[in-house]
């Protein structure tokens, strides 16, 4: 991750749906974005270091949820399990636009020759197994992370809110266990805190192969209802 088209994006987005005049901003946000890139990779080589399955992402939801609150975002733990959402209240009235990063990774063992190369271990429906970001999700949180930054210093210029959803278990969980299925309604209800107007995602294209975040009945997705007005 050496530049930050993903970052800016997303900011550029969120501006563009809160700020009264978002081309002045966006250049602003951009710069702020550049300035954060270097704690933006040490973040994803963190979380990619000690990767977490679903349901199990503890100690990457502790690192977010603690950022969040540095940063005076309201912050509300242990969505869906171990899901992390902020809010972020801009100076103004507005709708509130939502921000999506999945966090759990996979039971794979990495064999990349990289100094973060995930060493951890875990048990996966009874069979012990390595663990591993192979699908771009511990690039998604850091990203979501550094976005949360750039918009909370610019929080004054903002109509309205941003909601930072940090989503755990996207890739399934554990059997026996609830996690992503496009056949079951969602059950949780930890985001009806407030009405999302749009929900935006992002994914990474790797060389040889891309993932996309799953847009069936997501328990966090699902319950983020679009358009639904002004707060």
């Amino acid at each position: 991750m050496k530049k930050t088209p993903f970052l800016f994006c997303l900011m550029l987005t969120t501006i563009v749906g809160l700020a009264q005049k978002p081309a002045d901003l966006s250049s602003i946000a951009f710069a702020k974005a550049e300035l954060l890139q270097q704690k933006t990779n040490a973040w994803r080589e963190q979380i990619h270091r000690y990767p977490e399955l679903g349901n199990r992402e503890v100690k990457t939801a502790r690192l977010v949820a603690d950022h969040l609150r540095s940063l005076g975002i309201e912050v509300t733990e242990g969505v869906a399990k171990t899901g992390v959402v902020g809010l972020l209240r801009g100076a103004k009235p507005g709708p509130c636009i939502g921000l999506r990063a999945d966090m759990d990774a996979l039971p794979i063992t990495e064999r990349a020759p990289l100094s973060y190369a995930s060493k951890e271990r875990a048990v996966y429906n009874g069979n012990e197994v390595g663990v591993m970001h192979a699908c771009g999700h511990d690039t998604h949180v850091a990203i979501l992370m550094a976005a949360a930054e750039v918009l909370a210093s610019m929080k004054d210029q903002l109509q309205g809110s941003v909601k930072f959803i940090f989503q755990p278990a996207e890739e399934g969980a554990p059997e026996g266990e609830t996690g992503h299925d496009p056949k079951r309604p969602p059950a949780d209800g930890g985001l009806r805190q407030r009405k999302t107007r749009r929900l935006l995602e992002h994914e990474i294209q790797h060389r040889q192969k891309g993932r996309r975040p799953n847009h069936g009945r997501d328990r966090l997705v699902a319950q983020t209802p679009e358009d639904e007005g002004e707060q």
